[in-house]
C-alpha cells in the first residue's frame, strides 16, 4: 500500500509499504525532499539504505514484545501494531514525522499531538481497558511508542506527559527511574524527571515530553549511520565523530550517561534511548537529548543472590558488560564522584514507597550502590596514575550489534 511520507507540512517521499505479520517491505519509490528523508536512512555515500528506511519506519512503533498488547490487539479490532500505527497516520510526540495515503489531504496543523488533543482508546487498552465504543479512535500517539513497558500519552494541564508502567512482582522499574534521575542532577547531567502515579495498586512513573512543536528527537541508531565508520575507531568515538560533524559535542553528555549507567547497573541503553535534539524547522541540531528511560537498572528482575556489585552486569551499546564499557570514559578521573554521597539512603527512601519491595532487597541495593561508587574511584585513580586499562570492547560492536538488533526485532 502507498503512503506519502510526511515531515510537518512537507511531503517527503512515496512509500510503498507491505506488512505481513513480522515482516515488511518498505521501498521509496520516489524522493520528494531528499533533505527531510529521516537522517541515517542514505548511506555516507549518498544511496537510500532500504534496510535502515525499514528499520526507521519499525522503531516507530509498538513492539511485539510490549507487555499487553497481545490482549490490546482484539480490543482494538487489529492484526498488529503495524495496522495501529498506519491507521494513526504513524503520529508521534517524538518527531514530526507522519504518513498519509497519496489521496488524503490532511493538515497538520489540524491533526499533530503537539498541539491537538489526541484520543485515549488505544493507550486504555494497551493497559487492559476495553474501549467504551466499539468504533476505536486511532488518532493517538500511542501507536507509535517503542518500548515493552505499558505506557501511554496523556494531556495535563495542557501539558503532553507519558505515563509508564513497571514488570515483574516488584514494580520497581518507575522508582529506578527516580533514583537514576538523583544520580544524573549530581553529575551534571541533564534528564528526564519522573513523578509516580498510581493506577489498579499498580506503580506508573510519568514525565513530560521533552520535544515540542519546535523540536524533535533523533536516536543514536540513526546519528551513527550519518559517517562511515573508520577502521581505527571504537563505535564510541564513531558516534562522538556524527555527532561532532553536525555541531554537537556529545562526549561530556556522552561519559557523564555512561558513568550514570555503570553506578545504576543499566542493562538497557540501547541506541533508541538516547541521541541528540534538533530544530524541527531549520533541521539544525541543538544539543544531546535528556538522557531517559533508565528503568531497566538497579539488579531489577535479578534473582537476590545477584544483588551484588561483583556480579558483572551486561550493558549496551558500546561494550558487553560495564566493567569493559566504563573504560571508554578516559574522563573519569575529572568526575567528583563524592558528590553521590549519601545515595544509599536516598535509594532506601525511594524504595520505601513502593508496598511490592521486600525491605531486604532495598537494603541489599542500597549496601551495593555505594560498592560500585567505589569500584570507580578505584578505576579512577589507575586512569590517573598511568595504568593501562583496555576496555575489551570490538571496533566493529556497532555493526554486531546493530544487526543483531535488527534481527532480534521482533516485528
Amino acid at each position: 500500500m502507498k503512503y506519502v511520507l510526511m515531515h510537518k507540512k512537507e511531503p517527503v517521499s512515496l512509500l510503498n509499504i507491505t506488512t505481513q505479520g513480522r515482516n515488511a517491505v518498505l521501498k521509496a519509490e520516489t524522493v520528494y525532499n531528499k533533505s527531510l528523508i529521516p537522517p541515517g536512512i542514505y548511506n555516507p555515500n549518498g544511496i537510500l539504505n532500504m534496510k535502515n528506511l525499514s528499520i526507521w519506519f519499525f522503531s516507530r512503533g509498538i513492539p511485539a514484545t510490549r507487555d499487553g498488547l497481545s490482549e490490546a490487539l482484539p480490543l482494538l479490532n487489529a492484526e498488529d501494531s503495524h495496522e495501529i500505527l498506519l491507521r494513526s497516520h504513524g503520529l508521534s510526540l517524538t518527531d514530526h514525522y507522519w504518513f498519509q495515503k497519496p489521496e488524503e489531504n490532511l493538515d497538520w496543523s489540524e491533526i499533530n499531538f503537539f498541539q491537538n488533543d489526541f484520543s485515549d482508546d488505544i493507550g486504555k487498552a494497551l493497559f487492559g481497558k476495553i474501549p467504551k465504543s466499539l468504533n476505536i479512535d486511532f488518532n493517538s500517539p500511542d501507536a507509535a511508542s517503542a518500548g515493552n513497558l505499558k505506557k501511554r500519552w496523556t494531556i495535563h494541564n495542557g501539558i503532553r506527559k507519558l505515563i509508564k508502567g513497571g514488570e515483574g512482582s516488584f514494580f520497581q522499574e518507575p522508582f529506578n527511574e527516580q533514583i537514576a534521575s538523583w544520580v544524573m542532577d549530581r553529575l551534571g547531567l541533564e534528564n528526564t524527571k519522573y513523578t509516580i502515579g498510581w493506577e489498579n495498586n499498580e506503580p506508573l512513573c510519568i514525565c513530560s515530553d521533552f520535544v515540542d512543536i519546535n523540536t524533535e528527537f533523533i536516536s543514536a541508531t540513526f546519528i551513527a549511520n550519518l559517517l562511515k565508520k573508520r577502521n581505527d575507531d571504537s563505535f564510541y568515538e564513531h558516534y562522538i565523530t556524527c555527532c561532532s560533524a553536525y555541531g554537537i559535542d556529545a562526549r561530556p553528555s556522552l561519559d557523564k550517561m555512561l558513568v550514570a549507567d555503570y553506578i545504576i547497573g543499566n542493562r538497557d541503553r540501547h541506541l533508541n534511548n538516547f541521541g541528540i535534539i534538533r530544530n524541527a524547522d531549520n533541521l539544525q541540531w541543538i544539543k544531546p537529548a535528556p538522557v531517559y528511560d533508565s528503568g531497566a537498572s538497579l539488579w531489577s528482575r535479578q534473582a537476590i543472590p545477584n544483588i551484588s556489585s561483583k556480579y558483572e552486569i551486561p550493558c549496551m551499546p558500546f561494550g558487553n558488560n560495564h566493567s569493559d564499557q566504563i573504560l571508554l570514559v578516559k574522563t573519569l578521573p575529572s568526575f567528583d564522584l563524592d558528590c553521590l554521597t549519601g545515595i544509599d539512603e536516598f535509594i532506601k527512601s525511594t524504595f520505601s514507597k513502593n508496598p511490592y519491595m521486600p525491605l531486604n532487597v532495598i537494603n541489599l541495593i542500597a549496601t551495593e550502590v555505594p560498592k560500585r561508587i567505589e569500584n570507580l574511584k578505584i578505576i579512577a585513580a589507575q586512569m590517573e596514575s598511568g595504568v593501562k586499562l583496555n576496555p575489551q570492547v570490538s571496533k566493529n560492536f556497532y555493526k554486531s550489534s546493530h544487526d543483531r538488533d535488527y534481527q532480534k526485532r521482533p516485528y
